[in-house]
């Protein structure tokens, strides 16, 4: 404990650039030398799950290939959301309390909007592209190409798209981190995807997105 197993949490709300008030960076630097030494130079490898995935690739991309040669052995990624998640979506349409008995979505919006981690887990324009993630029942679809037209068709999350500009590249571009990557995730359970809502017209988004979505599409996944 704490020699040779080590541990580096995070606040989930914040992206990685902002975790320890800007600081996580170089904690972790710290964290990964130190364990380093702790066990007489052997080098580490570094564990990661979901969202501290893109952490963790995030601060690969930060450090040269010498510093990684040095000190990490390996990366073993578990269920990393590098494209981001479908259910990133309803989040800050509707809001999501589904994993909260007596909570309705709209009771949560207003904090899940505020949240740097919202705008990080949205599904990225370089692998989701035009697939339709938000679809009214009058035709009209949004797609991870149009966050600035969802947002605004919300009626009320104005500085929505300028606040996922501040995160939306950090690991969106799956840069190669530089070391060996072993990567598990799961399959074949179904996994929200896309999410339809009854609206008439354009003007009746707003109301519909604080009802929720009517219908769910699950794609393959792991839940």
């Amino acid at each position: 404990r704490n020699v040779t197993i080590r541990g580096s949490p995070y606040d989930f709300r914040r992206a990685p650039t902002s975790a320890y008030d800007g600081e996580w960076i170089t904690k972790m630097t710290d964290l990964v030398e130190t364990t380093v030494s702790l066990n007489h130079g052997n080098k580490v490898v570094l564990l990661s799950h979901s969202m501290g995935c893109l952490y963790t690739l995030y601060f690969l991309n930060q450090k040269d290939d010498e510093w990684k040669s040095k000190y990490v052995k390996r990366w073993i990624a578990t269920s990393g959301v590098f494209a981001g998640a479908g259910s990133g979506v309803v989040q800050l349409m509707s809001g999501d309390a589904s994993w909260i008995p007596g909570v309705t979505g709209m009771t949560v919006r207003d904090e899940q909007r505020s949240y740097e981690s919202s705008m990080i887990l949205l599904p990225t324009p370089q692998v989701w592209n035009t697939f339709p993630l938000v679809r009214a029942s009058y035709g009209r679809n949004f797609s991870a190409e149009e966050y600035g037209e969802m947002f605004a068709a919300t009626g009320d999350f104005p500085f929505g798209l300028e606040r996922y500009n501040l995160v939306a590249n950090l690991t969106s571009a799956l840069e190669l981190p530089g070391v060996n990557v072993s990567h598990f995730y799961g399959i074949g359970v179904p996994t929200a995807t896309a999410f339809e809502y009854d609206a008439a017209s354009m003007a009746d988004l707003p109301a519909s997105f604080k009802k929720g979505p009517t219908k769910t599409v699950n794609g393959d996944g792991d839940g």
